[in-house]
């Protein structure tokens, strides 16, 4: 009982955690970039570029269905197979899903798609005349 405690469900629990805290300062990271960004572009005016309700339907959204989805269907190896071969479990000990390389790797992520969403917003802007 323990074994399969420890082999799968840990396993498989270090895998889902790793991918939601990446997730979650991904998803904040990108929200208030683009704030920070709309802010320089209008000169610090306080004018926000989202109204209220939308931010918080925006962590509503974004902090309830991806962590309901990666709980119901992420199991990136099977539990027979975390069995029969317990070296998988390993992965885990070392801190391959969560560590500084792996965080670095989202912040660069998160900071371009930031650049694309104000770029996109600067363009609209500008052929609509808005901005």
């Amino acid at each position: 009982f323990v074994v399969r405690l420890l082999l799968v469900h840990g396993a498989w629990n270090y895998n889902r955690l790793s991918k939601l805290i990446l997730y979650f300062f991904y998803k904040n990271i990108t929200l208030y970039l683009i704030q920070f960004w709309f802010a320089l572009f209008s000169g610090f005016s306080g004018q926000p570029i989202f109204e209220r309700w939308t931010i918080g339907l925006y962590n509503v959204i974004f902090t309830i269905i991806p962590p309901f989805v990666l709980g119901l269907l992420d199991k990136d190896v099977s539990a027979t197979s975390r069995m029969k071969r317990p070296t998988l479990y390993v992965l885990s000990q070392c801190g391959e899903g969560f560590n500084t390389k792996v965080i670095g790797g989202f912040l660069p992520l998160s900071i371009f798609w930031c650049g694309c969403s104000m770029l996109s917003w600067r363009h609209t802007c500008r052929s609509s005349g808005c901005g």
